[in-house]
């Protein structure tokens, strides 16, 4: 086997922060050249070159050189990029410059590179061929701080982890001579960072963007954690979140009517730019919790949640046009909840707090009413041989779509009161049970069930 040795090494940095190589190895009597072979590229970092260097001025020998920060800027990420590179965020902009040059030393500028010169004041000189070069000091001209920086995901591309690093900013040296030099750096914490989604796209890694916003117009997935201000979901959006691990902290907001799908749950709320419009569900195998409030102001359009096996808990209030049990799972709202349809379904749904319905539908799972507080205003429909727990009455009929099926329970301590028709004539439940011992159960209207019973030591009254 030939022995080689490396005997020219060039690195260059590519468009987007990538890493360009060329070698040359010489074998033993005979030489190979590799020319621009691309290395691997694993980080790619956006907004490196968002400062504009191209205005000069010369005279008498000094060279003013102008920086300019392009400030708020959007850079376009294609399927020509790297599916597994990383993706930082590490923008470049500008604190102050040299704008101008008093060749003369005389007080009157001679070269402008900016305008607006009221506010500009001398800086300091430099001795040239025993005359006095001035310069002139501008500040504040397009720093990092207070920037906003998009990345836009053409449809297809993607990446691995997405972050943001702090910035850098490019300021006049201090010491009397023409030239620049960078800033300490700029705390990340001091820019927006944005990432549009055009669909198709899929984050195999973690998204840290901190409070900026990301915009899904298509199917987007993100496979890790999520840590952003916002994420906006448009008509044709569905967000896919944590489907592999991590966790999402951020607000959800539908612009459109849009789809998220949880798979870890959300710190965060969820909210709506229009009644009736976006769904949330709850999906995959974990346990999830929704830690904020879910339909602020205007209704969602759906919130689904209980998947088989799993347990969904929602800490905050829900608004939604329809709020359903997908599967068999459990689950419990702590809060007030407030729907047009309530569906049980086959699940187990566990309302804390109040209750606002047109109607709740179980067919054979289980519904618990006002276990911690509150009062459960709906119509109850049983569709099958269900279960409804009443822990504070309710405000509205209980029907069944079948003669004998369904099962009304007044538990717990508190005196209750049905205000609505039970059942009807043949359209019987299967049972009503009430008089828990130490309470008041009070039915106002007509109760039809083949099995009524008082359970306990408490009073019944029909």
């Amino acid at each position: 086997m030939n022995s080689f040795r490396v005997i020219a090494t060039k690195f260059r940095i590519l468009k987007g922060g990538k890493i360009g190589l060329s070698m040359s190895i010489a074998l033993i009597g005979s030489m190979l050249t590799l020319s621009s072979m691309k290395a691997n590229a694993v980080t790619d970092n956006y907004f490196s070159n968002n400062v504009d260097k191209s205005h000069t001025y010369t005279d008498g020998g000094i060279t003013i050189v102008n920086y300019i920060g392009v400030g708020d800027s959007t850079e376009i990420r294609t399927t020509s990029d790297g599916l597994s590179d990383d993706v930082v965020f590490l923008p470049y902009g500008v604190a102050s410059t040299y704008v101008a040059i008093d060749a003369d030393g005389d007080g009157t500028i001679n070269g402008v590179l900016g305008t607006n010169l009221s506010s500009y004041s001398h800086y300091g000189y430099i001795t040239n061929a025993g005359d006095n070069y001035y310069r002139t000091l501008s500040t504040g001209v397009n720093s990092v701080a207070g920037d906003t920086y998009t990345i836009n995901f053409n449809l297809g591309s993607g990446a691995n982890n997405i972050t943001k690093a702090d910035g850098i900013d490019y300021l006049v040296d201090p010491n009397p001579i023409y030239q620049y030099i960078t800033s300490t750096p700029i705390s990340s914490s001091l820019y927006t960072a944005n990432l549009i989604f055009n669909g198709s796209n899929t984050i195999s890694g973690n998204t840290d963007i901190d409070n900026g916003n990301i915009q899904v117009n298509g199917g987007v997935t993100f496979e890790g954690s999520i840590e952003a201000g916002s994420i906006n979901v448009g008509t044709s959006g569905i967000a896919n979140l944590n489907t592999v691990s991590g966790t999402t902290n951020s607000d959800i907001v539908f612009s459109g009517d849009g789809t998220a799908n949880l798979n870890n749950g959300l710190t965060g709320n969820v909210t709506t730019t229009a009644s009736n419009q976006g769904t949330l569900n709850l999906v995959g195998s974990n346990n999830q919790t929704v830690s904020g409030d879910v339909g602020v102001g205007n209704a969602l359009k759906d919130v689904n949640s209980g998947v088989t096996g799993t347990t969904s808990t929602f800490n905050g209030t829900v608004n939604s046009q329809n709020v359903t049990n997908t599967g068999t799972g459990a689950t419990t709202f702590q809060d007030n909840v407030t729907a047009t349809n309530v569906n049980v379904n086959a699940g187990t749904s566990t309302f804390q707090d109040n209750l606002t319905a047109t109607t709740t539908t179980i067919t054979t799972g289980t519904g618990n009413f006002n276990t911690v507080s509150g009062t459960t205003t709906s119509n109850l429909q049983f569709t099958d041989n269900g279960t409804a727990n009443l822990n504070n009455g309710l405000t509205g009929n209980v029907t069944t779509t079948a003669d004998n099926k369904g099962t009304l329970n007044l538990v717990g301590s508190n005196n209750q009161t049905v205000t609505g028709t039970v059942g009807g004539v043949g359209a019987s439940l299967e049972k009503v049970s009430s008089g828990a011992t130490g309470a008041t159960s009070t039915f106002v209207n007509n109760v039809y069930a083949n099995t009524v019973e008082n359970t306990g030591t408490g009073a019944t009254t029909f």
